[in-house]
């Protein structure tokens, strides 16, 4: 009896959501986030080729990434390291 009931307990605390504050984040969802973040610290128009300027045209190569006047700017996932990942999800306590 008492395996019985232990077995059904362990199941229903798997079985249950896991707490709001538990959520998970993917290396994509990481790196999307450092590159907002960025791009929301950024004060010039065009931080990204694929940004927009206030005249609607896409920045292209008039971005502070292509021109590299920006030294460190994040704008693709492939900007970012490994390093730096973990770095960033060690700050804000972001398991994965």
């Amino acid at each position: 009896m008492f395996q019985r009931s232990a077995a059904l307990l362990l199941a229903a605390v798997l079985a249950a959501p896991a707490p709001a504050g538990a959520q998970r984040y993917s290396d994509e969802d990481v790196a999307r986030m450092m590159i907002d973040e960025q791009r929301g610290l950024f004060t010039g128009e065009c931080p990204c080729p694929y940004s927009y300027d206030r005249d609607g045209r896409q920045c292209a190569e008039r971005s502070a990434y292509s021109r590299r006047s920006v030294s460190n700017l994040l704008c693709y996932p492939a900007d970012i390291s490994a390093g730096q990942l973990l770095q960033y999800r060690r700050a804000r306590n972001l398991p994965r």
